[in-house]
């Protein structure tokens, strides 16, 4: 039995191959599959197949940061969300990437370049950031332009990923938080290619650049087949105005996720929408705000260094 999410097809509704590969990874794991990869997983070409393939190249990758640093970035955008399912998934894997030498709870603790990064993400997300001012003072420290541009992809994964969890209700079962992330942390976030669809983004090699990759998550819900009306993806994707059942819904999802619940959903489907438009703009409008997030970070690092 897959894990219990809002919607019955991301139970239910993957393709036979994917089915087999869940049933056996949690065997092998003697978990059930954590819920952020059975939705990731289910229509991967909508997002999920991208998102993973940038974990995949941004946790484990060369990096200025640690695998435990890029844990807690993880941890820190989980705990901005208010999400408790992914803050007990990345405090687990922040200890065991640092082997116990590092302590979740304790940010202060952490080396000055990673608390300039955390700073960062939280104006951010704050109503009136000074993003500028926050991105001055984390290079001040000083941290690398390229160390400030891979923890902010790092955070374009998880910003979107913590809207999915809170948008389907995601959930830790059993032995998920100690056998499923030790599991996760081995494979290093790597999918087999036919389960997602994105061995690589450019379409040569396991070597594509984060901008090839993030451009493939820009178009994946608009390029995939899909129910929803392409003008609909569009402006979900886009941060643009949705018409009704879906206004407050894209809403809450970009300004305050932590708010989406079971009844969010069953007001959708109360109002006609299918499971699968529900999933495709979810999912469109979950990937746009994260990306508007790290577009904004961009053209802040690219004004800061032009010539005055």
């Amino acid at each position: 039995m897959l894990p219990a999410m809002y919607l019955e097809t991301l139970e239910n509704g993957h393709r036979k191959p994917t089915k087999g590969f869940l049933r056996a990874a949690a065997l092998m794991s003697r978990a059930p599959m954590p819920d952020v990869l059975v939705a990731l997983l289910y229509r991967p070409e909508l997002g999920g197949g991208p998102l993973l393939d940038l974990a995949g190249a941004t946790m484990r990758g060369p990096s200025f940061w640690t695998a435990a640093e890029h844990e807690s970035l993880a941890l820190q955008t989980a705990r901005i969300h208010r999400c408790n399912y992914c803050v007990d998934i990345h405090t687990e894997l922040v200890t065991i990437a640092s082997r116990g030498a590092m302590d979740p709870d304790d940010v202060a603790s952490h080396r000055p370049e990673l608390r300039g990064v955390i700073g960062l993400l939280e104006a951010c997300h704050t109503e009136g950031g000074d993003v500028g001012g926050a991105l001055r003072r984390t290079r001040a420290v000083p941290v690398p332009l390229d160390a400030i541009h891979h923890a902010m992809t790092v955070h374009l994964v998880w910003d979107a990923v913590n809207r999915l969890a809170h948008a389907y209700g995601f959930e830790l079962q059993g032995a998920q938080l100690h056998l499923g992330t030790r599991a996760l942390h081995l494979s290093g976030y790597r999918l087999p290619g036919f389960l997602t669809g994105h061995t690589d983004s450019s379409g040569a090699d396991g070597d594509a650049p984060f901008s090839a990759r993030i451009d493939a998550l820009r178009r994946a819900p608009l390029h995939a087949p899909a129910h929803a009306s392409l003008d609909l993806r569009t402006a979900a994707l886009a941060g643009e105005p949705l018409p009704e059942p879906w206004s407050g819904y894209a809403e809450k999802i970009r300004r305050t996720p932590s708010r989406l619940g079971v009844d969010d959903v069953r007001r959708l489907t109360a109002a006609g929408a299918s499971e699968e438009e529900i999933i495709e703009l979810t999912t469109a409008t979950a990937i746009g705000a994260a990306i508007h997030i790290f577009d904004d970070v961009e053209r802040e690092m690219t004004a800061l260094e032009a010539p005055s």
